[in-house]
C-alpha cells in the first residue's frame, strides 16, 4: 500500500481553500501552483497521513462535505449532500450511504494482494477485460474503487480465490 496525505491549503486568514489528496505531494502541489488561478493565495499547508489511498479518499471526501473549501469543484454538490454522479460510477450503489461503503471499498493493489496477483494484471488483465469482472462503485480522478464484496464473488466463481 502507498502512503497518501490530505492536505489542505490556506489562506493568510487560515480560510480553507481547497483539500485534496496525493501519494506525490511535491508534485501536486507543483501542479495546482501552475495551473490554478488562486494559488497565489495559497499561504500554507497542512497534512494528515494516510495509509492507503482507499482511507485518504474517504477522509477528504468527509472533509470536503464538511469543512466546504471555496476552491473544491465538488465541494457545492457535496456540501448539499447530493450524489456526485461522475464520481459514483456502478448503479449498484446509486442510493447508498457512504458510511456502508466505505468499509468494502478496495484499490487496484488492495485487490492484487488479496488474489495473489500484481497490480499491474489487475489493470490489464482484470479491469475492463475479464469477463463478469465488477465495475468500479466509485471512480474519481485517478482513483478507481471497487467493492471487495463483489470482487471476491467474481474472483471464487472464476477460480481466482476458494469459497
Amino acid at each position: 500500500m502507498t502512503e497518501t496525505v490530505l492536505y489542505r491549503l490556506h489562506d493568510a486568514d487560515d480560510s480553507l481553500l481547497y483539500v485534496g489528496i496525493s501519494s506525490r505531494l511535491g508534485r501536486r502541489l507543483d501542479e495546482h501552483a501552475e495551473v490554478k488561478p488562486w494559488w497565489p493565495q495559497v499561504a500554507s499547508v497542512t497534512l494528515e497521513r494516510f495509509p492507503d489511498r482507499v482511507s485518504a479518499t474517504v477522509a477528504e471526501g468527509a472533509a470536503i462535505r464538511s469543512e466546504r473549501p471555496e476552491h473544491n469543484v465538488v465541494s457545492l454538490s457535496v456540501a448539499r449532500g447530493e450524489r456526485e454522479r461522475v464520481c459514483w460510477n456502478n448503479p449498484d450503489f446509486a442510493d447508498a450511504p457512504l458510511s456502508e461503503l466505505v468499509a468494502d471499498l478496495v484499490g487496484s493493489q488492495d485487490i492484487a494482494d488479496r488474489i495473489g496477483v500484481t497490480r499491474g494484471v489487475v489493470h490489464a488483465d482484470f479491469v475492463g477485460r475479464a469477463v463478469g469482472f465488477p465495475a468500479p462503485a466509485l471512480k474519481r480522478d485517478r482513483t478507481w474503487l471497487w467493492s471487495w464484496p463483489q470482487v471476491r464473488q467474481w474472483a471464487v466463481r472464476t477460480g481466482r480465490l476458494p469459497e
